[in-house]
């Protein structure tokens, strides 16, 4: 199937003469291997008592693709970009992902077939995800241009493998030139350099590497830490991998590693290495151009840094001027209780505005003013919960490319007059931008789409085509900026008179007291209760409601703890 058909059918139960129904939603996924330009859709319409109706409508497809380009820089020891024999050089490849999709488990590896070229580095480099219009870190590849090397032109084919797509090859042609004469230096011309000592052993001995600072076993408060060494090879030095917590680290904006004695015999090394809380085991291997290569290692403890939690919740269901909801206090407050009992947040640190509390200027004063006195340190988190009315409202200087400003409502907001009287979703990214804390969470049971039925409203006659991207400029306000929102864009935040809640509440609160604690530890992080209503919520709404995240922090972000 061309289409992967999320909804397939759906009731009417009654048309009157001469009038519309409401539109209708059936929610449909694009392969991301599809290349078709098109695909038609049959609908079938049934009625009682007559005949129904079959149509076949069509349906235009923008085909996106992964496409890719590379760009190169060289390094070697004398730092002029040119590859001369007897030098061994470092091929430092960035991938682009020129495409209009993003692309997964990004794979290159390089392929070369000249005579007098050793190679010593891995020939396949795992990239990860690409995104659309984005590009990798720098991926090196090492190799040694022995003074066999023909001068002339290097081939390289350069193959990109990736998930859902065939490979593909990017060849790149690069240049040997003639081994320079080399300067040599008079004893008292230059000060002697202190070189680790290289013991003269076969050809088959590994090099060898001593990691000078800092010591073993070291604990710190700070975010990072320098590392300091040299390796040393009989044969030469051709590179050196840092691994932390068993990961490849990309070195090449924080290593700085330079070249000293004949032949690249030594190289010293310094990098500043990021520290995860808690245990960092710091791996640094060092090869020869024989590709032999031999490791040192060190643990150092990152202590956490104690920040403060501070928690804002607006749950209005009584408005002055539009339709009143039933549960979303119920869902303000539920959250609130549950971050006094659960998180352990203290009356002054938890601010909580309801019904006619929750006005516009009262709004702006706790989230603009008051979070920003308080969460003043990096190291402070600030929770935001919001349930109530979403509007959107028709702007042609809107900055999403759908001609439409998406607004929160307070209590007295009046939709003939959203500009004065109610939140726009841009100043709310404003407010993110004011706050020190680095981990800032937004999350809100409201929708903005103008549908009927739940959480919004619709300010004008007119039916709402709403893009998601003014999701993306609010996790853009700030390090460490997270929207776990109830609904995507397009849909409406509905509530259940049966759970007395919000569906995407409800499970939310569900998960948090121990539901969506997958890995057991009693910790309920950010990524576990996405996953959590994520699957539930479709579930309850009959797939009419898919909540939605984004926006990433360093680190695990805790949002429960289960009692």
């Amino acid at each position: 199937m061309d289409l992967s058909i999320i909804k397939s059918s759906d009731e009417i139960n009654r048309i009157a003469a001469d009038s519309e129904y409401t539109p209708l939603r059936f929610p449909f996924k694009v392969p991301r291997t599809l290349k078709k330009k098109s695909v038609d859709v049959q609908l079938s319409f049934k009625q009682k008592d007559f005949p129904g109706l079959t149509d076949n409508i069509h349906i235009p497809i923008k085909l996106a693709l992964p496409e890719f380009a590379i760009s190169h820089q060289i390094r070697d020891p004398n730092n002029n970009g040119i590859i001369e024999q007897g030098e061994i050089v470092d091929l430092l490849i960035r991938v682009k992902n020129t495409g209009g999709l993003d692309a997964d488990n990004v794979k290159l590896k390089v392929g070369l077939d000249k005579e007098g070229i050793v190679y010593s580095g891995p020939k396949i480099i795992e990239v990860g995800r690409i995104a659309a219009g984005q590009t990798s870190n720098n991926l090196i590849f090492t190799f040694h241009a022995t003074r066999r090397t023909i001068p002339g032109p290097l081939p390289l084919i350069f193959t990109v493998s990736q998930t859902d797509f065939s490979p593909r090859k990017l060849p790149l042609v690069l240049n040997i030139t003639k081994e320079k004469a080399q300067i040599i230096n008079v004893a008292g011309q230059k000060k002697p350099e202190r070189l680790m000592t290289v013991p003269d052993l076969n050809s088959n001995s590994p090099p060898m590497v001593f990691i000078a600072m800092p010591q073993d076993q070291k604990r710190v408060a700070s975010t990072f830490e320098i590392i300091s060494g040299v390796a040393g090879d009989d044969k030469g030095i051709s590179n050196i991998e840092v691994r932390l917590n068993g990961k490849q680290f990309d070195t090449t904006r924080t290593i700085l590693v330079t070249a000293s004695g004949t032949g690249q015999r030594q190289r010293n090394f310094n990098f500043k290495i990021p520290l995860e809380i808690g245990e960092n085991i710091i791996d640094v291997t060092a090869f020869d151009i024989e590709n032999l290569s031999s490791s040192e290692s060190l643990t150092i403890y990152r202590d956490a840094e104690k920040g403060e939690l501070y928690v804002a919740v607006i749950g209005i269901n009584n408005y002055l001027h539009v339709p009143s909801l039933n549960y979303a206090r119920n869902d303000a407050k539920a959250f609130a209780d549950y971050m006094a009992s659960n998180m352990r947040v203290d009356s002054d640190h938890l601010f909580e505005l309801y019904d006619d509390r929750a006005t516009i200027r009262a709004m702006k004063s706790l989230l603009g003013t008051k979070l920003r006195k308080k969460a003043k340190r990096p190291e402070d988190t600030v929770y935001i919960f919001f349930a109530g009315h979403g509007a959107p409202e028709k702007d042609s200087q809107s900055e999403d490319g759908d001609g439409i400003t998406k607004y929160i409502l307070a209590h007295d907001s009046d939709p003939d007059d959203l500009y004065t009287t109610a939140l726009p979703m841009h100043e709310v990214a404003r407010i993110f931008s004011r706050i020190k804390a680095q981990r800032v969470v937004f999350i809100s049971d409201s929708c903005y789409s103008g549908g009927s039925g739940g959480r919004t409203i619709l300010a004008e006659n007119w039916r709402a085509n709403i893009s998601s991207t003014f999701f993306d400029r609010i996790v853009k306000a700030g390090k460490g900026r997270i929207i776990l929102t109830s609904s995507n864009a397009q849909e409406v935040s509905q509530e259940s008179d049966k759970l007395g809640h919000g569906y995407f509440t409800y499970y939310m609160i569900e998960g948090l007291k121990g539901k969506a604690d997958i890995s057991n530890d009693g910790e309920v992080d950010i990524d576990e209760i996405y996953r959590y209503v994520n699957k539930k919520v479709p579930d309850a709404t009959n797939g009419s409601q898919h909540p939605m995240k984004k926006g990433e922090a360093e680190g695990r972000v805790i949002i429960g703890r289960v009692k």
